[in-house]
This record gives C-alpha cells, structure tokens and sequence, in this order.
C-alpha cells in the first residue's frame, strides 16, 4: 500500500470526525446523520481500497502449488481467504473480494521488467479515489472478464468507464443485477461496431 492510500484513508477519517462533531448519534440532524453515514462509506471505501491489494498478495504468497510454503498454511489456514477473513474480523466473501479486485487492479509487470497499467484502470482509478466500493468493483471486472475474449480492446475499455461512472449510487438489488444486464450490451458493442449504449436500468444515486 503506497502513502497516497494512507492519505486517503486519513482525509477520509478526518471527514468523519468533521461530519460527526463529536457529538453523540442521537442529538445529530437528519441531515447531519446522513452525512455521517456518508462520511463513514467514504472510509469504509478507502480502507477496503488499502486492503484489497495485501489481501492480493497474500493470496499470491498462498498458492496451491506453493504446498506447505503457503503463507496461509503457515499461519494455520486453509486459504488466503480464510485467514484474511479471520485477522480482519470479516467474511470469507469480503475476503475473496478483496483479493480479486486488489489482482484486478495491480500494475502488471512485462516481460521485459517494464511495469504496464491495471488491467482494469478505470476501474483501479475509482476504487483508489474512493469512489468505488470492492462489491462495485468485482462486479464490473467479473463481467468484463467473462467478455474480454470477444470483445475490441477499445470497446472493452469504453465500457469499462461506463460502468465506473454508473455503478456508484446503485441499490444493492440494482447492483445485483447487473453481471445478468450489462453483459449483453458490453457484448452487443463488439459484434455490432456500435458505440457502447446508454444503459437504462436502474437509477444513480447522489
């Protein structure tokens, strides 16, 4: 985790102490709870984004052909996820998720030592800034993966970017959805050379 993740998490504290005003729950405004609520998912959402990379990583340091070198068998566990979920306080799904986008998300490393973007930059770009939550994120990388054989690069990006900017604000019954409904447009853009249509279900939210 760099320190521009640190600093975000660290803003992103502050604005919730600032939203809270250090008063107790109950004597807070509607408007000002909401805000609280608001200020809290902020946080969540940068924590979850420095998480997500070391949750990568141990998955990486957990492989099963790594055998009894395994870093999660050495601490006593039967997956990466398991023991993530376990240190944290969380689930295994919270887990699982964590390290899919962290991989998603990481720079890669060519062959030549060269390091190359995300596969996933757009989608890299909004959970880094906080504007993206790990649920938002697998989604979009799960479903762009499933296409990604079949569809232009180009294209592919361009959806990408469209659905960054939707999924932010879905409820989560929209959002559920959404590997079932983007799916065959994301793939309509490739087999029909169209631009990428403007989807229609759903509503954003702030």
């Amino acid at each position: 985790m760099d320190g521009s993740g640190l600093e975000g998490i660290a803003e992103a504290m502050r604005a919730v102490v600032a939203a809270g005003g250090g008063r107790p729950v109950t004597a807070l405004s509607p408007g000002a709870l909401l805000g609280l609520v608001e200020a809290f998912g902020a946080l969540k959402r940068h924590v979850d984004a420095g998480l997500a990379p070391v949750a990568a990583e141990v998955a990486r340091q957990s492989r099963r052909e790594l055998g009894s070198d395994s870093l999660a068998r050495k601490a006593g566990f039967s997956s990466a996820a398991a023991l993530v979920a376990t240190t944290v306080g969380t689930s295994v799904g919270e887990a699982v998720r964590w390290a899919q986008v962290g991989e998603a998300t990481a720079p890669r490393i060519a062959l030549t030592g060269e390091e190359l973007p995300a596969s996933h930059p757009h989608v890299a770009r909004a959970v880094a800034d906080g504007v993206l939550g790990m649920t938002g994120a697998a989604a979009i990388t799960a479903l762009l993966d499933r296409v990604a054989l079949r569809v232009d690069p180009e294209r592919l990006e361009r959806a990408e970017e469209e659905l960054v900017g939707l999924v932010p604000g879905l409820r989560p019954d929209q959002l559920a959805k959404l590997p079932r409904s983007r799916r065959s447009w994301v793939g309509c853009c490739a087999a029909t050379n169209t631009p990428t249509p403007t989807p229609v279900s759903g509503t954003r939210g702030r």
